[in-house]
């Protein structure tokens, strides 16, 4: 039966050495060219012609390595050898380098990394699905600016006025749970205007996602649930591998902080004291765990708990993969803290959102985290590598 295969041709192995086609074998008396591999959209695929003047002018004078084509043909038996046997050759792309480009160093590590994410992104939203969840896609260019901790990137539009890429989409699905919805999230890009390196990058994907009437207990749990069954699509990673045999303790921010420091925590008002007290622990906490209970100054739309908020982060060696944190839903508690947010860093305070919780904004809790640095940590590689998916961008 005939069969047609599209795809690149490619060398048989990965030498990377680019060898002369025209590799001559017998089956049952018939002599064959060997057709080097056909990176096919099903697959790799070996192929061979008969050994005739007018295939041996094709492969030696028409075809060449790298080259995009269509192969019509069909699967024989020579022998104890299953081959496929080419009949005829369309070539569909000319590849003028003989793939000795730049770009073809690039395709495995592409193609692993391309694939690593599709698989957490199928993952992702798998488990969102059978949990009942609702996915949205909200825009990414704001008109004005929240006044978060990062500076914000800023444009244009054709009239002139300032739009602010978001930082974050978590405030528009907690009005969407006002709204009614009780169950949402969206996988989108969000923008930070700071310096990028090896862990961190101005671009992100990342995924937002709230629950109402969840409690901070509920929200671990469902992250533990979500990342675990990501990483078990991994097996095979012994980086995965390593997080995914191991408990997930939950230690608390108050206890840490008097074994560190020497004395007991108490509530600042101070953004910067706590963004150093934070970095403290955070630089001794080694493996996975939960970190619950993060210093008041650093979200002010967060649930206050004693001297702490009632929100955790999920840590793999100190390195933050998760935040869970409980909702503010005391209207003036709420507007009092994102007043001193906008004193610290400017911006606006969003009062559509501050107009929802004083119409009743219903306890909750939410799950955040960046796909780009799961990948990273599956495959061993840097973040920005990661988002510009192996160099290719």
């Amino acid at each position: 039966m005939a069969k047609t295969y599209f795809g690149r041709i490619k060398l048989r192995d990965s030498s990377r050495k680019f060898s002369r086609f025209g590799v001559f074998e017998e089956f049952d008396g018939k002599e064959l060219i060997c057709f080097e591999a056909l990176d096919s959209t099903e697959g790799e695929l070996i192929m061979y012609l008969e050994r005739t003047p007018f295939n041996e002018h094709l492969v030696n004078e028409q075809v060449s390595v790298g080259d995009i084509v269509q192969v019509s043909g069909e699967e024989k038996k020579y022998g104890d050898k299953q081959v496929f046997l080419v009949g005829g050759v369309k070539i569909l792309g000319k590849c003028e380098s003989g793939m000795k480009s730049d770009i073809f160093e690039l395709s495995d590590k592409v193609i692993e990394i391309a694939t690593a994410k599709s698989m957490v992104l199928q993952r992702i939203r798998e488990e969102f699905g059978k949990k009942g969840f609702i996915e949205i896609n909200s825009s990414t260019l704001l008109p004005f600016y929240e006044g978060g901790f990062s500076p914000p990137f800023i444009t244009k539009d054709v009239k002139g006025r300032e739009l602010y890429l978001r930082q974050t989409s978590e405030l528009v699905l907690r009005r969407l749970v006002a709204a009614g919805l009780t169950k949402v999230y969206e996988i989108g890009k969000s923008y930070r205007n700071i310096e990028a390196g090896a862990t961190f990058s101005n671009e992100f994907t990342v995924v937002e996602s709230v629950f109402a009437y969840g409690s901070l207990g509920d929200g671990m749990a469902f992250a533990e649930d979500t990342f675990r069954l990501m990483l078990d699509a991994f097996k095979s990673s012994p980086h995965a591998s390593r997080i995914v045999q191991t408990d997930w303790p939950k230690v608390r921010f108050i206890d840490e902080y008097k074994k560190i420091f020497g004395e007991e925590y108490r509530a600042s008002t101070d953004y910067q004291k706590s963004k150093k007290d934070l970095r403290g622990i955070l630089e001794n906490l080694e493996g996975p765990c939960f970190l619950v209970g993060i210093p008041i100054p650093l979200s002010p739309i967060n649930k206050i708990e004693g001297p702490v908020l009632s929100e955790a982060y999920f840590l793999i060696d100190g390195q933050i993969f998760g935040d869970i944190p409980e909702f503010e839903i005391n209207p003036d508690s709420l507007e009092e803290r994102l007043k001193m947010q906008v004193g610290l860093t400017g911006g606006q305070i969003n009062r559509h959102f501050l107009k929802l919780v004083r119409e009743g904004m219903p306890p909750g809790v939410g799950l955040g985290f960046g796909v780009d640095r799961w990948v990273g940590l599956i495959l061993n590689k840097p973040v920005n590598e990661i988002i510009n998916i192996g160099g290719i961008i």
